[in-house]
């Protein structure tokens, strides 16, 4: 990993540089629209995610969610090529476990664009795929859940991965 041996303090920087200066640059501006309307329409919006809650947070807190919550590590000073994981990765039903955990139950609206996320879905009482792929589409569309497409800037798998391949080494801009 990248980060390997990187002071917290220089972590914590690439955090805010990718906050301030990459965020901002991101496609998808339907989505940003969805998350104006939800806020504007007095809901709590809260970001769930399994990356770290190092930068969950930080993303949430720019965007204008209400509550994040991701992957919780150990870190250290100098991070170690495998940062320990503190309780589970906040994924599938640990994101379920954990909203429980705040009295979250209830009334919820569900964003995805992944099959890991089922559990949590079938909390919601409305739900929305986002550029699903092909299986989970599959089970949005036999449950009429709604899809959002929005453009992304690739245009197939090998374009992706190259996109993200070109990002770990610094190559890749928006």
């Amino acid at each position: 990993s990248y980060l390997w041996k990187m002071p917290h303090s220089k972590l914590q920087e690439h955090v805010e540089g990718f906050i301030n200066e990459w965020l901002p640059k991101l496609p998808y501006p339907e989505i940003l629209k969805e998350i104006a309307y939800y806020k504007k329409q007095g809901n709590p919006l809260i970001l769930s995610s399994a990356s770290p809650e190092l930068w969950v947070q930080r993303i949430g807190l720019k965007l204008g969610f209400d509550q994040s919550y991701g992957t919780l590590f150990s870190w250290t000073e100098k991070t170690s090529l495998f940062p320990e994981i503190i309780g589970e990765n906040h994924k599938g039903r640990e994101k379920v476990l954990r909203l429980k955990e705040v009295g979250i139950t209830n009334g919820l609206e569900g964003f995805t664009d992944s099959k890991a996320d089922l559990p949590l879905l079938y909390l919601c009482k409305e739900k929305t795929l986002v550029n699903p792929l092909p299986k989970i589409r599959k089970i949005g569309e036999q449950n009429n859940w709604r899809i959002l497409e929005p453009d992304k800037p690739w245009k197939n798998r090998l374009s992706f991965g190259i996109g993200c391949i070109r990002q770990l080494f610094g190559f890749w801009k928006p």
